[in-house]
């Protein structure tokens, strides 16, 4: 979902429109994209994720 979301911003959509699209409070997409955009996408990722990617 926050890749999505961050995908959605990407293309163009504000956040409020990312957020109504994919049915979350506009506050985790703002949340989503602003750690994106200061860390990149692997700090963007659920800790669960990113320790499946490790392995």
């Amino acid at each position: 979902m926050r890749l999505l979301a961050v995908a959605l911003f990407r293309e163009g959509n504000s956040r409020t429109e990312a957020a109504l699209r994919l049915k979350v409070a506009r506050a985790s997409v703002n949340a989503w994209v602003a750690k994106y955009l200061a860390n990149g996408v692997k700090d963007s990722m659920p800790k669960r994720i990113k320790a499946v990617i490790a392995i």
